[in-house]
């Protein structure tokens, strides 16, 4: 996920990032893979926020996040939160309030659900984040899928429907027409490159 951001953010030309963590697990996990990689983008993590506690303040943390700004405004393009979409939103709406502009707000899958918008209305337009699935696909593939479950079960799948789909699938296709040990089967998923 954090490589698809930073390859976002690049062809976008952001080249300069703030992030806001939450101390928790994912949070570190996160934020470290997003550094990792973040100079193989050509891009560079001109300040950090780790935050912590059940409820942050977040008008407090957005604060410290703008404070030694330069006057002419902030000094990076993307900020990345690391968090789930109730933060993100709430931090995206305090960054509005706080009037800065121009600022692309970057998340994980965390953020694919419908609390995103419903909190940060405005605040969040133009986010980008990842998605395991994306229902609207053009691809057949993923049309079929969504009719068949629609029709079967009277409702649109989600991702954890879909990754079990695509779970069971690949099994079948490694599985079909031949006996299998777990060793074999362990190895055919080793050597599994792609899966459309």
């Amino acid at each position: 996920e954090a490589k698809a951001l930073l390859k976002a953010a690049s062809e976008m030309g952001i080249t300069r990032f703030a992030i806001m963590q939450p101390a928790d697990h994912y949070g570190q996990s996160f934020t470290a893979a997003f550094e990792t990689y973040a100079k193989q983008y050509g891009i560079v993590i001109a300040k950090k926020l780790v935050y912590t506690g059940k409820k942050p303040d977040f008008q407090t943390e957005v604060g410290k996040l703008l404070a030694g700004s330069p006057k002419a405004g902030v000094n990076f393009q993307g900020l990345l939160v690391a968090d789930g979409p109730e933060a993100a939103a709430q931090i995206a709406s305090f960054m509005a309030n706080a009037r800065v502009k121009n600022i692309r707000l970057f998340g994980p899958s965390l953020w694919d659900r419908p609390d995103l918008l419903r909190i940060g209305g405005r605040s969040v337009e133009k986010a980008v984040f990842v998605s395991g699935f994306y229902r609207q696909s053009a691809r057949p593939g993923v049309n079929d899928f969504n009719d068949l479950f629609f029709h079967t079960f009277n409702e649109n799948p989600s991702l954890w429907e879909a990754s079990g789909y695509d779970a069971a699938m690949l099994l079948q296709n490694l599985m079909s027409g031949q006996r299998r040990s777990r060793a074999t089967l362990r190895d055919a998923l080793l050597s599994q490159e792609e899966y459309p």
